[in-house]
């Protein structure tokens, strides 16, 4: 029971009741709700900077990169949100969490600050193999909504132009023929996927 009171005082925001619930009922941290959110998330899908402060003084082994039923993280929700104060506060030490997740819906929802945040805060090429579902990288995700602004921030992070999704195309496959997009994956050497060897 004060678990599940813990997902909904982060929810809404309420420190005090957080407070009471993990050091006197000994509310469980983890808890997750039936969608997989765990009091972490709920904090980073509302916007309560306090309450994500809070959790993590109370509990600083709190699984960060717990994720809900579709594989988001709490970044993941600051991101969708745009709540540019959570995701701030997340950067600011690269050794809270893994931000690689957070990039992928930064690409998906075209946020060229944020795309451009995460990948200095980090510079790694693990970040770029991230992938959605079907497999497409985040090349794959930016060349088919014709984004030239990520696409040419990707691949100066050097990204793998010629990456393959699981149906065995690659970027400039799902670029629109004739694009900006096409004519900036094929400048470097972009190639169809029937193409590759």
């Amino acid at each position: 029971m004060a678990s599940e009171k813990l997902l909904t005082a982060a929810a809404a925001g309420n420190v005090a009741t957080l407070e009471r619930l993990i050091i006197r009922e000994f509310a469980d941290v983890e808890v997750k709700d039936d969608e997989g959110h765990t009091p972490l998330i709920q904090a980073a899908r509302f916007g309560h900077l306090k309450v994500i402060q809070r959790l993590l003084e109370l509990r600083p082994q709190l699984a960060l990169n717990s994720s809900d039923l579709q594989g988001l993280t709490a970044l993941d929700h600051a991101v969708e949100a745009k709540h540019q104060e959570i995701i701030d506060y997340m950067l600011a030490d690269v050794t809270l969490l893994n931000f690689r997740r957070g990039l992928l819906p930064a690409v998906q929802k075209g946020d060229e600050a944020l795309v451009k945040q995460l990948l200095d805060s980090e510079p790694s090429s693990a970040w770029l193999e991230t992938c959605d579902a079907r497999g497409a990288s985040l090349l794959h995700l930016s060349a088919k909504r014709q984004d030239c602004p990520i696409l040419l921030e990707l691949l100066r992070n050097r990204a793998e132009v010629n990456r393959l999704d699981r149906y065995g195309r690659t970027p400039l496959d799902v670029a629109p023929s004739s694009s900006e997009a096409a004519f900036l994956l094929q400048k470097r050497g972009g190639q169809k996927g029937e193409d590759l060897e």
